[in-house]
């Protein structure tokens, strides 16, 4: 079975453009002037470090994910206006879309329409059609937790995750787990996306609805948990439209969740009842 690491893009642009970027303040105005590293070394640490992960993990290929361009045209400000809306694009390291045209150049990709990096991931990940073999998603965002491994007519996937501190470690993530840290993202919300979750309600409270991740059940538990969410939201003073829309930002898009022939995102509602595989 072949093996192709998938890997949300803005990542590596990211990190390998911001390593080595100086920045000075030349005078007593506080004015910062940001210098960058040069651009064959920051490429060159780039592409080395890829083709570490790729033998490491003995793959035969990595297929990068790209988000469109056009942040402005991200589905989920459909849904929340608010959605990373403290994200400013003039803090990116000054060679950063240099960096994402060389990942361009070097490697396969797909970038979608009005979908993030992490949308095209996971939906390829859970796609048995076009990509087909084992897929090992490499991440350092817990997000992609949320992302089910499936296995059906000789494709799979996995989890690779880099944690920013510990050991990396390759996991399968059952479909109850997936479940899990997407209704507990529902619950917590996530500040850096511009997402407030459930008012009142941490990281306690959503353990003590879903339990411990480790208790999580191989199956999915999705519509008990999620008639727990929308009492948890109530309680709190929101509502159950609240409590959806929360849900529908959380969600990474899996394969069910993409309109095949309109290409575009079907936003999660509790009130569809979708097959587990296309």
């Amino acid at each position: 079975m072949k093996t192709t690491i998938l890997m949300d893009a803005d990542v590596p642009a990211y990190q390998f453009s911001a390593r080595g970027q100086k920045e000075f303040d030349w005078d007593d105005d506080g004015e910062i002037v940001k210098a960058a590293p040069p651009k064959d070394w920051a490429v060159d640490n780039m592409l080395q470090h890829l083709n570490d992960l790729k033998d490491e993990l003995e793959a035969d290929r990595i297929v990068l994910c790209f988000s469109d361009a056009d942040r402005s045209a991200n589905w989920r400000l459909d849904q929340l206006p608010t959605y990373k809306f403290s994200r400013d694009p003039s803090s990116r390291p000054l060679l950063h879309d240099f960096m994402e045209q060389a990942l361009a150049e070097h490697f396969e990709f797909y970038r979608k329409p009005r979908l993030e990096g992490d949308d095209v991931l996971g939906i390829l990940a859970t796609n048995n059609k076009v990509i087909k073999g084992r897929k090992i998603i490499v991440t350092i965002d817990k997000d992609l937790r949320t992302i089910p491994s499936r296995k059906q007519r000789g494709s799979d996937n996995l989890l690779y995750h880099i944690p920013k501190f510990g050991k990396a470690k390759l996991e399968r993530i059952s479909a109850g787990k997936a479940d899990w840290y997407w209704m507990y993202q529902t619950i917590i919300g996530d500040s850096t996306d511009g997402y407030k979750g459930c008012p009142g309600a941490g990281p306690k409270a959503a353990k003590q609805l879903l339990g411990e991740i480790q208790d999580a059940p191989e199956d999915t538990m999705l519509a008990y948990w999620w008639t727990e969410v929308v009492k948890l939201y109530e309680s709190k003073g929101a509502t159950e439209e609240d409590a959806i829309v929360q849900a529908q930002v959380a969600r990474i898009a899996r394969t069910e969740d993409f309109d095949y022939r309109n290409k575009c995102i079907i936003p999660w509602g509790p009130e569809r009842d979708w097959p587990p595989y296309y």
